[in-house]
């Protein structure tokens, strides 16, 4: 017996019929999101108000690095890298006056948990990257080898470190920061910097000691060589040097603190 025809239970729909919803509008149709009715390629591939000059992610032509082709049976070449070729001893001559600093800590100040914590509580609340980089050396230097005390400011130390490869990198783009540092993070810091900045670092270094002296007092026979090399300091990089027509003396003023005790 032969089996009946099969009937489909799928309605049937005019298609040239006019949707109800179209009733007295001019509507032709709808088109999805990011679909365009016209081929005609836009003016602006990318628009938004309030960021003229910004370019977005995605929309730069980058033209594509062209590899060397490996010769047929050759192996790949397996590098190994050291910690000299990830990272460079001496940075940026930078170095030699945040050394300075560093060695002045370290003869002259006995290390204890109030003068710890205030330098840390400091570098944790300013937004100021040259603060940053003078307080994680005179914190570094005062902690040195102690690994109860490292763990205990290991967030600090690691902020701290990141401004100073942060500047280090803009400085000299060879520099290679640690593994696992990624000082990109404290990028926004940097926006506001000047050119001079980059240009003449020591003087913006050498305000930030100038701001850490009333952590930094003591006893009046170290105040007196902590203000000494403070006027040391300044003479080198500040007093008698010109940015443009504008002295640095000027741009980096410095008044001496009440305690401050004279010196020859």
């Amino acid at each position: 017996m032969a089996k009946p025809p099969r009937v489909s239970k799928k309605p049937q729909v005019d298609q040239g019929a006019e949707a109800t919803w179209r009733n007295r509008t001019t509507i032709k149709g709808v088109v999805p999101p990011g679909r365009r009715l016209s081929d005609a390629p836009r003016e602006r591939v990318w628009h938004a108000s309030g960021v003229d000059g910004i370019t977005p992610p995605g929309t730069m032509e980058v033209e594509p690095k062209k590899r060397a082709k490996r010769p047929a049976g050759a192996s790949r070449k397996k590098v190994k890298l050291t910690e000299k070729s990830t990272a460079s001893s001496s940075p940026l001559p930078l170095q030699d006056l945040l050394d300075r600093l560093a060695a002045h800590v370290r003869e002259n100040l006995e290390p204890n948990d109030e003068l710890i914590g205030d330098i840390a509580r400091d570098m944790l609340q300013t937004h100021a990257p040259f603060e940053i980089i003078v307080g994680f050396t005179v914190l570094s230097a005062l902690i040195g080898t102690d690994e109860t005390e490292r763990q205990k400011h290991h967030v600090t130390l690691e902020r701290g470190a990141k401004a100073f490869y942060n500047l280090a990198r803009r400085l000299d783009p060879k520099v290679r920061a640690p593994r696992g540092l990624v000082p990109q993070t404290l990028d926004p810091l940097f926006f506001d910097l000047p050119d001079l900045a980059y240009q003449l670092p020591e003087p913006f270094v050498v305000r930030a000691f100038g701001s850490l002296l009333d952590f930094l007092q003591t006893d009046p026979e170290h105040d007196r060589a902590l203000i000494a090399l403070v006027y040391e300091l300044r003479n080198e990089h500040i007093v008698g040097r010109k940015y443009g027509d504008q002295p640095l003396e000027r741009m980096f003023p410095w008044t001496e603190p009440e305690w401050a005790p004279d010196i020859d």
